[in-house]
């Protein structure tokens, strides 16, 4: 529930891009939360299955360290077995606000 629900389930939520679906849990945490603590990808594909668009854990895990990377940033460097926390970065929350509010296309 906050202002950006109906522009986020038509921009996001509604569209195929994996990507987006991974990074608006952070986007929320960034902006409803204050950028308060960090996601690993389990809690992001908990999300997106209660938000109804499922992203499985490995799935997530892939977009996080790949076309995602760019956006994120992690708490530690990826080593087997060690979950890491992601935040956005200043550019993934200026993406996520241009992928909200309908300004580009999802990559």
């Amino acid at each position: 529930n906050c202002d950006e629900a109906d522009a986020m389930e038509k921009n996001v939520l509604d569209r195929a891009s994996q990507v987006d679906r991974v990074l608006l849990p952070l986007y929320v945490v960034h902006e409803y939360q204050q950028n308060a603590f960090g996601l690993t990808s389990g809690e992001i594909s908990k999300i997106t299955t209660e938000l109804g668009v499922r992203v499985r854990q490995p799935h997530a895990s892939t977009a996080l360290s790949s076309t995602a990377s760019r956006y994120v940033m992690g708490d530690k460097v990826r080593k087997p077995g060690q979950p890491v926390r992601y935040r956005l970065s200043r550019r993934g929350v200026q993406y996520m606000k241009s992928i909200i509010g309908g300004e580009t296309d999802a990559d």
